[in-house]
């Protein structure tokens, strides 16, 4: 036999066997994927989100954005073991990245694991202090705390930081209701109301004004 005719039967051969070598990535299938996760996303498909983000990962391992991503997505879905393991191997690959950690105090958090979440809040912001959701993660988790004080101290620095961040004006009144402090409340929800356009925020806005129009007549 030839020796073309010999190659032209080992390829064969590897073929019905299934033991030819993978293609390599087209350059770009990683964006592409990862545009995909974003859309199935935003239609709410969770589950094909995250297996496109599986294949993100498959072409490219060390992806910080896609394993902060997925992680996220693990925790929307209830696999928290999964997120954690995420969001750690992103901090692995890059330390100086405040994104894992935010997402990994947040994860903390929902597990009542506050000191944790605290501690890593902290190192986001000493990593990257102009980013306003670092100071609303943190924030919230200084109210969860039963530090009040200082989540307001956290939820305006995020305002000061992005004054249409509404979403820190509302967990800001949460807070001053919670100090009695009714007025600013107050305050802080007629900003969401005005200019807010995120339909959730407005009817937690509205619900929240009711209470408080309630509350102090029932304390009287």
């Amino acid at each position: 036999m030839s020796s073309h005719l010999l190659l032209v039967a080992l390829v064969l051969l590897a073929a019905c066997c299934g033991c030819t070598s993978r293609p390599a990535p087209k350059p770009g299938m990683a964006e592409w994927h990862l545009g995909a996760a974003l859309a199935k996303q935003q239609e709410g498909d969770l589950q094909g989100a995250r297996f496109e983000l599986d294949q993100v990962l498959e072409l490219d391992p060390i992806s910080v954005h896609a394993l902060a991503r997925r992680a996220t997505l693990k925790a929307r879905m209830g696999d928290v073991a999964g997120a954690m393991a995420d969001f750690n191997r992103a901090i692995e690959i890059q330390p100086d990245n405040p994104i894992p950690y935010l997402g990994r105090g947040i994860v903390n958090r929902r597990m009542q694991n506050l000191d944790d979440a605290l501690q890593d809040h902290n190192r986001a912001i000493q990593l990257d202090s102009g980013l306003p959701e670092l100071y609303l993660a943190r924030g919230a988790t200084h109210a969860m705390r039963g530090d009040l004080r200082s989540a307001i101290e956290d939820f305006t620095k995020a305002t000061a930081l992005n004054s249409m961040f509404y979403q820190a004006y509302l967990w800001r009144a949460y807070a001053h209701v919670a100090m009695e402090e009714y007025d600013l409340a107050v305050s802080d929800l007629n900003i969401v109301r005005e200019h807010a356009r995120d339909p959730v925020l407005l009817q937690r806005a509205e619900y929240l004004l009711r209470e408080i129009v309630v509350r102090p007549a029932m304390e009287d």
